[in-house]
């Protein structure tokens, strides 16, 4: 019987991690379009999983769901805009828009099945404290190499109307 019922509970933690994970997605893409733009919305969105995830190495159930939703919230920033950039890449009828996706979609699965392979391995053999540590700092240095090659980029993913977000609110 308790088995079954921690069973339970932990599918109905998942199911609604995963569920906000969605709708995060949506809130983010809205403030990239409107407000951020994609790479200020990527920035954020990836500090804030970084942050999320050492917030997960400190041992403790507060600290674990905590990080957990700074996690949700930044990958809604991140997620969904990290694909439009692609997307934006390539202009429309480009042959190589296809393959560009392709490319960065095989890449993004590899990682993530190789970063959860990792992160499992250090947390079951050393500690979870130690995986999760492991995951942020790998997302400080993927954030590191996109804050360093920004400049080929040109105008991509940029503020949407850069005058009106730098524009002082008068009061």
């Amino acid at each position: 019987k308790y088995r079954d019922d921690a069973e339970a509970i932990s599918n109905k933690r998942y199911g609604t991690i995963q569920a906000f994970i969605y709708a995060m997605a949506f809130v983010g893409g809205l403030f990239a379009d409107k407000l951020f733009g994609f790479r200020k919305s990527i920035f954020w969105g990836g500090t804030l999983m970084a942050i999320g995830t050492f917030l997960m190495a400190i041992p403790g159930p507060f600290s674990f769901y905590l990080g957990i939703s700074i996690l949700i919230v930044g990958n809604g920033f991140f997620k969904p805009n990290i694909s439009t950039m692609v997307g934006q890449l390539y202009k429309e009828g480009d042959p190589r828009r296809d393959a560009g996706f392709s490319l960065f979609y095989s890449g993004i699965n590899i990682g993530a099945l190789l970063a959860g392979l990792t992160i499992a391995y250090i947390g079951t053999s050393v500690s979870w404290a130690w995986g999760f540590a492991s995951a942020g700092f790998c997302m400080l240095a993927g954030l590191a190499l996109f804050v360093f090659t920004q400049k080929s980029l040109g105008p991509i993913g940029l503020v949407p109307d850069a005058e009106k977000f730098n524009k002082k609110v008068s009061g």
